[in-house]
């Protein structure tokens, strides 16, 4: 499954930007908080991401 989210999205480990998955969802009364991740970042700490992010589509 994949999603369009916004690049700016923070990695869970790394100081930069652009994170392109979901690596968990902590559930909330607002809907979930999700926490995000680069894809080598979670791959590194073997830890296996929910779903991919897509960038915005060109307009």
């Amino acid at each position: 499954m994949a999603t369009s989210i916004p690049s700016s999205r923070a990695c869970n480990w790394c100081p930069r930007p652009g994170a392109d998955c979901c690596i968990r969802v902590h559930p909330s009364p607002e809907g979930g908080l999700h926490v995000y991740a680069h894809r080598i970042c979670a791959a590194v700490r073997g830890v296996k991401w929910l779903y991919r992010i897509l960038p915005e589509p060109p307009r």
